[in-house]
């Protein structure tokens, strides 16, 4: 993990179907862009309508807050449910 001090992991769940689970996914990628993280692992699934993504990070705990809370504005207009759970 480097130099980084924590892991968490970053869920988000919301409508759509395989082409939407590839444009969630790109847009949370950006929006940790700013942060100095490193993603560990990421899995996602579309089924019935619904779009599920799971983002483990490296992370500093401190940033914890400002990531979710970043992450949770992009995908507000989407109609996504995020949560970061520090691990």
């Amino acid at each position: 993990m480097g130099e980084h001090k924590s892991k968490a992991i970053i869920l988000a769940s919301g409508p759509g179907d395989a082409r939407q689970r590839d444009q969630i996914l790109s847009l949370i990628e950006e929006s940790l862009k700013p942060f100095t993280l490193t993603i560990l692992d990421s899995q996602s699934i579309a089924i019935s309508n619904r779009v599920i993504i799971g983002v483990e990070i490296g992370l500093d705990p401190a940033h914890a807050a400002a990531i979710e809370s970043d992450i949770q504005e992009v995908l507000k207009e989407k109609n996504f449910d995020v949560a970061l759970e520090l691990l």
